[in-house]
């Protein structure tokens, strides 16, 4: 699956690894997964993990701490949604995805 993020088209497996970037979240590719959805971590001090914090809530958590306020902030386009319901239909996604998305979309506005 793929999503229109600022004009740009980005799969789960991109969504994933930007979000790691934009978290400070190393990534370590020579331990790359064969799954296409994920890019494997190394957190200092600890074991390598798989980062999907568009399939994993435990990963997600603090991408949805860090864009709460705009994650709630109301969207009017088709009608007042907070963000995070407009991103859901627009993007025909998860809150997951949709949180992900939001977080990708703030920080490419900023570049």
């Amino acid at each position: 699956m793929t999503y229109t993020i600022n004009g740009k088209e980005w799969t789960e497996f991109n969504i994933n690894k930007r979000c790691a970037e934009l978290m400070g979240i190393e990534i370590n590719e020579s331990i790359f997964s064969h799954l296409k959805e994920c890019w494997t971590v190394a957190p200092a001090g600890y074991l390598s993990v798989k980062y999907m914090p568009t399939l994993d809530g435990n990963h997600a958590l603090q991408i949805i701490d860090k864009c709460w306020g705009e994650l709630m902030s109301v969207k009017f386009e088709y009608c007042a949604l907070p963000r995070w319901q407009y991103l859901r239909h627009e993007h025909k996604c998860t809150k997951l995805v949709a949180a992900c998305i939001c977080l990708i979309e703030i920080n490419e506005a900023e570049l």
